[in-house]
């Protein structure tokens, strides 16, 4: 989810309190760092592979992972169609089951045995 901040109204609050302001930038490098180092496992990598990668690092406490097909292909730098090719092997597998902008992943092994962990 991302949220859109005026700048006008948020400079004045960072800089009235430097430890949010210092919190919101350690917690935004924490992003980056974790995105660079999702990139070069990502790279040389089916796009079967790559949406295991993601559902992997994506799913949540209950088995689900609410990202959308369109936003999974932006993140992925690969088509809509091809991600839900790939989900689509992955169904067939039985390793995740999909729905409108959530997939259940069903047994995390067979991502796991997919992306090599």
């Amino acid at each position: 989810m991302a949220y859109r901040l005026d700048r006008n109204k948020l400079m004045p609050v960072l800089l009235d309190h430097p430890v949010i302001a210092l919190r919101w930038l350690v917690a935004g490098l924490d992003q980056l760092e974790s995105t660079q180092r999702r990139v070069p496992r990502l790279m040389n990598r089916t796009v079967k592979e790559q949406v295991a990668e993601l559902l992997l690092n994506e799913v949540d406490q209950y088995g689900e992972v609410h990202v959308s097909q369109a936003a999974m292909a932006t993140l992925m730098g690969a088509s809509r169609q091809s991600v839900n090719e790939a989900l689509g092997k992955l169904r067939n597998e039985g390793a995740v089951d999909t729905g409108y902008r959530v997939m259940k992943v069903i047994d995390e092994s067979k991502l796991i045995d997919i992306v090599g962990r």
